[in-house]
């Protein structure tokens, strides 16, 4: 089954309180980076448990992990986090604003 998100930590141990979950439609695009960082595939990580804060904010980045401070690394997490919601919050309004496409005329199938 194909992961939604992947969990992330506050700090570098999976006992560390828990952060907005990175979405799959956010983490898909920096696979490569991910790897790169871990030797792992996006799956694997989620698999293996998720990530910390900043080994997630490097592949969101796609840079090379380096330690940071946490809580500057949470901060930036979570506003790209938001940044993405609200994207995709104006995409989901944006849809429901347009009209159905309606098919061309002469398809089999519709009335003349």
């Amino acid at each position: 089954m194909k992961r939604a998100s992947i969990r992330v930590w506050r700090g570098s141990i999976m006992s560390s309180p828990e952060l907005s979950p990175l979405p799959e439609r956010l983490a898909a695009p920096h696979e490569r980076q991910a790897h790169r960082n871990h030797g792992q595939t996006l799956d694997r990580l989620a698999e293996r448990g998720g990530l910390g804060v900043g080994e997630a904010l490097a592949i969101l980045e796609d840079r090379e992990w380096r330690r940071m401070d946490e809580q500057a690394a949470v901060d930036q997490y979570e506003r790209i986090i938001a940044h993405h919601e609200a994207v995709l919050d104006e995409e989901d309004r944006q849809a429901a604003q347009r009209p159905p496409p309606s098919s061309p005329s002469g398809w089999p199938g519709e009335d003349q």
